[in-house]
């Protein structure tokens, strides 16, 4: 097994939430950027849940970085990808002292995680030309785990998706509604058996990726119920690692 180095607490601002974990192989520095961001509901969660992810992903040879940010009521859209955005700038200015090749990575999340690590693809562009931040990892693909792919419309007060919006249009905030072409390339693992996020969502977004042309994939996890990602141990994690490992290392080649 290789050495693993974790350095944890980093503060890229002032708030508690704005902190992020590191974990990367020893000795590897152009090794594989992954960005996770948890999930929670936009309103809970914490980045410790992702550590469990961290540790065998270096193992695999792959560093990450689990950025924690500000949730519910304290941040709306779009402060929460601002808040991952300045973590990946974060990495990107102290590259060297990590050890890490922050020039580019794969978002990774889980639910909200994964709705924000999808929209993070699709505006970082955006955001970096409007000066949100002055660099940031070019991201070159996305693993989306059980993701929130879409929002009624209207957005029910009771599930806070109103306040999460913030005013903003389906098309900014929903991956549904997104322009496809925003997209380089999405895994999807979702399981079947998940009454939250469910899986003819998860058929309809990549179904749409792939009609514009986008590298798009649905990986379908039998049995497998919301928020599997967290437990690297279960049966439907290791399915879904089976095919994120690799598809991280190839995106990273791109």
């Amino acid at each position: 097994m290789p050495e693993i180095l974790v350095t944890t607490g980093l503060a890229y601002g002032p708030h508690d939430r704005q902190k992020l974990d590191v974990f990367r192989p020893a000795g590897a520095p152009r090794a594989p950027l992954v960005l996770m961001i948890h999930g929670g509901g936009w309103a809970g969660g914490c980045r410790e849940q992702y550590w469990r992810t961290g540790l065998p992903l270096a193992e695999a040879g792959i560093a990450s970085a689990s950025i924690g940010y500000r949730l519910l009521p304290d941040a709306a859209w779009p402060e929460m990808p601002y808040d991952v955005l300045r973590g990946a700038e974060f990495l990107c200015r102290n590259a060297g002292e990590l050890g890490i090749d922050a020039s580019r990575a794969v978002t990774w999340g889980s639910s909200a995680g994964g709705h924000l690590a999808l929209m993070l693809q699709a505006w970082r562009d955006r955001w970096v030309r409007e000066g949100v931040v002055r660099q940031a990892p070019e991201i070159v693909g996305t693993v989306a785990q059980c993701p929130v792919v879409d929002f009624p419309d209207p957005v029910p007060e009771s599930i806070n998706r109103k306040a999460l919006m913030n005013g903003h249009p389906h098309s900014e905030v929903s991956p549904m509604h997104a322009e496809p072409r925003l997209f380089r390339s999405v895994l999807v693992a979702q399981g079947d058996a998940d009454d939250l996020t469910l899986l003819k969502g998860a058929r309809a977004f990549v179904a749409r990726l792939t009609a514009a042309g986008v590298d798009a994939r649905l990986e379908v996890i039998p049995g497998a119920g919301h928020g599997f990602g967290y437990d690297t141990l279960s049966d439907h994690s290791k399915a879904c690692f089976r095919v994120a490992v690799p598809y991280v290392e190839k995106r990273s080649e791109v």
